[in-house]
């Protein structure tokens, strides 16, 4: 059943709606809301309206593409995508890898950050589920005793437990854009 509320308050399934649109479920079965459109391959909204009646952000189903976009701001690029195959862009909208993360290069801010709040060192980890112990990789951490310094590192620690020979290579980008390679 339906209830309009004398404030204007639509309930789907309760009789005393406490928002704009309540749907309330009790049968032991999933709830949901259903956006059909029966032409092909068009995009389905749902849009967020600031207050002077304009549409500030959206997340959109492109249904030809077969993915989720999220726009922050509608009059920019997506800033998460989501594909049909499971792959996840952020700033970027074709994604190639599981995990694509792009960003321009002027250096106006970092393009990762991985920080631990306990106050040790934050690290990426890479690993096969075969060798959980990885690659570990940190940048940033501060120096001992000297506050809010930070120094730049790059520590790749390989664990291979099987034995095998690793082989790392260290490439370093001055600001001429000179690279360096060293082992």
């Amino acid at each position: 059943y339906m209830a309009l509320s004398a404030g204007g308050n639509l309930g789907v399934g309760t009789a005393s709606p406490s928002h704009n649109l309540h749907i309330k479920n009790t049968a032991e079965e999933d709830t949901g809301i259903i956006i059909e459109n029966t032409n092909n391959a068009q995009n389905l909204d749902i849009d967020y309206w600031n207050n002077a009646g304009a549409v500030q952000g959206r997340i959109r189903y492109a249904e030809g593409a077969g993915k989720f976009l999220v726009y922050p701001n509608t009059s920019a690029s997506s800033a998460l995508t989501i594909l049909y195959d499971g792959k996840v862009g952020i700033g970027n909208d074709s994604p190639v890898a599981f995990l694509d993360v792009r960003k321009d290069n002027d250096n106006s801010g970092n393009q990762l950050v991985v920080a631990d709040t306990e106050g040790a060192s934050a690290a990426v980890r890479t690993y096969s589920t075969s060798d959980p112990d990885g690659l570990i990789l940190n940048h940033y951490y501060a120096l001992s005793g000297s506050g809010n310094e930070y120094r730049r590192y790059a520590d790749f620690v390989a664990n291979i437990s099987s034995g095998a020979g690793t082989t790392m290579r260290f490439i370093t980008k001055n600001a001429a854009n000179t690279y360096t390679v060293g082992l």
